[in-house]
């Protein structure tokens, strides 16, 4: 008799032990479940995620032809209006050259209307006029640009002025200026 009694407890204890051999076994089961759910999910998300990716690279490559388009249709609208500015400003210009033909036309008659009569050169000889002189003296004029050209300053003689050489002796101007041809 004894010995039925102790082998029912260890008979029990071999039940409850397999018991929780099984129990742990469907836990085992049910975080493999887990974990095969969680990878498809995974797999799900990174699937999406891609897409996303996707649309987006080709919502930025379609706004971005979108752009290069209407880039070109700018810079062909651009060169069409500069083109018709340039048409534009030959033509004002044009008209400006007409309009001034025209007057200096009417100024070349009227002037030949009211210069009907020969008009004389008047000769100026400075060296009987005190005040020519004396307005000389007044505005003495550099000479370091101009090149004397005594010949056609003598042939015009309304074009050449008389200019310092450079002399400070200021009783003896006259003799120290020279003709200097203006051109």
């Amino acid at each position: 008799m004894m010995m039925s009694n102790t082998i029912n407890p260890t008979n029990q204890s071999i039940e409850y032990y397999k018991s929780e051999l099984v129990k742990r076994d469907e836990i085992i089961e049910k975080l493999f479940e887990e974990v095969d759910n969680l990878k498809d999910n995974q797999l799900k998300q990174n699937e999406i995620i891609k897409n996303l990716r996707k649309q987006l690279d080709n919502n930025w490559k379609l706004k971005e032809k979108e752009y290069e388009n209407k880039l070109k249709e700018l810079k062909i609208e651009n060169e069409k209006l500069r083109i018709e500015n340039e048409k534009l400003v030959k033509r004002e210009r044009r008209r400006n050259v007409d309009f001034f033909l025209k007057t200096l036309d009417t100024k070349m008659e009227d002037t030949k209307i009211m210069t009907s009569e020969e008009i004389k050169e008047i000769e100026i000889y400075p060296q009987s006029s005190s005040n020519f002189l004396d307005l000389l003296n007044k505005y003495p004029v550099k000479e370091e640009k101009m090149i004397p050209d005594y010949v056609k300053a003598a042939e015009e003689k309304n074009y050449y002025e008389f200019r310092y050489d450079g002399g400070v002796d200021h009783s003896d101007h006259y003799h120290k200026r020279r003709a200097v041809y203006l051109k």
